[in-house]
């Protein structure tokens, strides 16, 4: 497919940055001067619902709660200070400077919901305003820098992101198996006969043409449905925490009720939750009061409320409310189900067939107009549907990205390879948009590695490219149109079983029903591993009541947090240098808090036990290693051993194959596509190019070192019986007969 007309290999990296200047990034923000005629609020007053109606029970929860679970504790604010200099809000240069003009912005925030008064404030904010796609209206953004600096990280949104979407499977094997395993809750207590393997068990039985739904769902067609929150985050109020977003304006209670023509000025006390009418001298400051787009909370909140209206539309419909992106249960797709995948305002449906996605998509539909939300772009039962960035072409059942974006990132990164150097601040936005596209093909995230470092290293100053980091572009520019997932490929009717001790391993194989397999295939090791983060039940009563409107500072106690907030004096230095300008210099930056995480085994299902008796496996290779290495590393050669057998054979070629291992830290960093140690992410690069050579998705499981089936063979060489470097060769007719029911396959 040639390049689109508009998309120019001169300007494509200028077009990515958004700005004329490459060495000058800083300035390549699309800020716009305000026009009250080009506001898109203003145009469109709306009528925001109160978040914490809107949103799952937990979510509700946090925002009824903030000083619980948002507001950081003191120790916290001090540990995370985020910069040297005093974060003073940036404000558009017409409002800052103009009463009348200010006035008049707040009037429309006031049409439009999305203004309130404070007698105490806790932190303020600035507002400006970018353009938009169609390059004539105005986006309203907040600059809730000093306001993020006080409020914890929020937990992670499961968005339907490029590598969800692309574990969807349109297969016909999981079109007739899927709803089967999800009603069975695992594999193992439909097998009846565990030795018998050629028939389908009971329950697994192919569906006929003609279902009782057959003039509902049709034909398969494969489409996909969209609709979209019109001003998604400023169709919520967040009146419980509008405190912390002080607009820096004063005006008295009878001020404000002249000028907005109110008969009194209803103030709620955040801590306390009354209500208090003024309309005398009492001095307010205004606060902004929707769900701030830049506010750190606001992403979490919006993408909540619209998961949470699609799961109700899809128990409506009767169907279970899995979501793409979930990271409890994974979404299946059948000929009666279709998948939602929510992305922050964007409600998105993917379907075999246009009955059961029309179905769904109406349901959503309902379920948000509901609720108050206000609707618009809806698209219906496109068979080439475009979402997100990406293309989704249900004819080929193919999940790609839109043309023009993947050779705009082409010529980019062509033109970045090209270059003697780069700032590091604009290759890490290249990078970015990278990470992105090779989001469908997860296994490609290894091919980054001395970009890394180079964006680490050179954040602030310019810096010549050294071989490493042209070599990673050059790659990842022939891996563009790669990244395209085919989501209907069949699975293989063998599983690859891999073990290795400090000086030995095995690898064997088995042959699987395609129920099995997939049942093993659409679970992630990662969901194992929850972020949890505990509330904060003892707060000093000081550190909650905020400043009196019109005060100088937005902290009124006295702790090491407020004096910086005021002052940035007390800042301690973060670990390590920087160089800037070629001087080496301390660094204030927030420290990296890395989040609390835990194990649920319970999370993610084991491996059936079916899937771990030896008696079914067949040894494929037994050796002992030449060399010691890190167990990990050992761990990764040996599985990688398995994904070669495949590669090297045409019948797994176009398949999805299963590789099960007991070392959780290998198969992790397979599982993710890259590992941050630099001998584990070599072997992740190998596994990525036999997948993309052979068009293989490589799925991986963990299995409990006692249950694994060849962990006695990998220690044959622990007792001596395998001298180093020594390898036990099976014959070719052994090697055919353990890949016997994969060749009939």
């Amino acid at each position: 497919m040639p390049p689109p007309d508009d998309v120019k290999p001169k300007t494509a990296l200028r077009e990515l940055l958004r700005t004329d200047d490459v060495y000058g990034i800083q300035k390549s923000l699309t800020v716009v001067p305000y026009a009250e005629d080009r506001l898109r609020i203003a145009r469109r007053p709306l009528r925001p619902q109160d978040v914490a109606t809107l949103v799952s029970p937990g979510a509700a929860e946090k925002i009824r709660n903030p000083y619980k679970w948002i507001v950081k504790d003191e120790g916290s604010r001090v540990a995370d200070c985020d910069n040297a200099k005093p974060l003073k809000p940036y404000w558009d240069p017409l409002l800052r400077n103009s009463r009348k003009h200010m006035l008049s912005f707040l009037k429309i925030l006031h049409r439009s919901g999305l203004l309130t008064w404070r007698t105490r404030i806790r932190s303020r904010v600035g507002c400006f305003f970018v353009i938009k796609k169609d390059k004539v209206s105005q986006r309203l953004v907040i600059d809730a820098r000093t306001t993020n600096a006080c409020h914890r990280r929020p937990p992670r949104s499961a968005l339907a992101i490029p590598a969800a979407l692309a574990e969807l499977n349109f297969s016909d094997e999981a079109l007739h198996l899927g709803e089967a395993l999800d009603d069975a809750e695992g594999v193992p207590e439909l097998i009846d006969d565990p030795v018998e393997l050629e028939a389908l068990p009971a329950g697994f039985g192919t569906q006929p043409c003609g279902s009782a739904d057959s003039d509902l769902e049709g034909a398969d067609d494969p489409c996909g449905f969209s609709i979209d929150l019109c001003d998604g985050f400023y169709q919520f109020t967040a009146e419980q925490l509008a405190s912390w977003f002080g607009l820096d304006f004063v005006m008295t209670a009878a001020e404000v009720c002249t000028e907005f023509e109110l008969d009194g000025v209803p103030v709620l006390d955040e801590l306390s939750g009354v209500v208090t009418v003024y309309d005398d001298a009492t001095l307010l400051e205004a606060a902004f009061a929707g769900l701030a787009m830049g506010w750190s909370w606001a992403l979490y909140f919006c993408h909540d409320s619209l998961a949470s209206s699609m799961s109700e539309a899809m128990r409506e419909v009767g169907l279970p409310p899995v979501l793409v992106g979930d990271r409890s249960r994974p979404a299946m797709v059948t000929r009666r189900r279709a998948a939602a995948a929510p992305y922050v305002d964007n409600g998105n449906v993917l379907a075999a067939t246009p009955g059961s996605g029309a179905r769904l998509h109406q349901a959503v539909a309902r379920a948000l107009r509901r609720r108050g939300f206000e609707l618009h772009d809806e698209h219906l039962a496109e068979r080439s549907f475009q979402f997100l960035g990406l293309v989704f072409t249900g004819g080929a059942r193919r999940l790609g990205h839109v043309p023009a974006r993947s050779w705009r990132l082409f010529f980019a990164t062509d033109d970045a390879a090209r270059r003697a150097g780069l700032p590091g601040c604009v290759l890490r936005v290249l990078v970015g948009h990278l990470l992105h596209h090779l989001g469908t093909r997860t296994e490609l995230f290894s091919v980054l590695e001395a970009c890394f470092r180079f964006v680490i290293n050179n954040l602030e100053e310019w810096a010549p490219l050294d071989d490493a980091v042209r070599a990673e572009l050059a790659t990842c520019r022939g891996m563009i149109f790669q990244c395209g997932a085919q989501l209907d490929l069949p699975v293989s009717r063998c599983v690859f079983c891999s073990d290795s001790s400090e000086v030995g391993y095995e690898i064997a194989v088995t042959s699987a029903l395609p129920a099995e397999v997939l049942d093993l295939a659409r679970w992630k090791e990662r969901w194992r591993f929850r972020e949890v983060d505990d509330p904060v039940d003892d707060r000093p009563a000081v550190s909650m009541q905020g400043q009196i409107a019109g005060g100088v500072s937005a902290v009124a106690d006295d702790s090491a947090f407020s004096q910086w907030a005021v002052e940035a004096n007390l800042m301690q230095a973060a670990a390590g240098r920087r160089r800037v300008g070629g001087v080496a210099v301390d660094t204030f930056r927030a420290a990296a808090m890395p989040r609390r995480v835990e194990l649920f085994h319970a999370a993610v299902p084991a491996i059936p036990e079916t899937m771990t008796w030896s008696a079914r496996y067949a040894p494929l290779c037994t050796g002992a290693w030449r060399h010691p290495s890190k167990i990990h590393a050992l761990e990764s050669r040996v599985a990688l051993m398995g994904l070669r057998f495949a590669a090297a054979r045409p019948a797994f070629h176009d398949s999805v194959v299963v590789s099960v291992g007991d070392n959780m830290g290998e198969v992790l960093a397979t599982e993710k596509g890259r590992s941050t140690d630099p001998v584990l992410n070599a072997q992740c690069r190998r596994a990525a190019g036999l997948q993309v050579s052979a068009g293989i998705r490589w799925r991986r499981r963990h299995v409990e070192t006692q249950r694994n089936p060849t962990d006695r063979g990998s220690r044959l060489a622990c007792v001596g019986d395998l001298p180093p470097g020594s390898i036990v060769r099976r014959t070719p007719q052994q090697r055919r007969a353990a890949f016997r029911a994969a060749e009939r396959a």
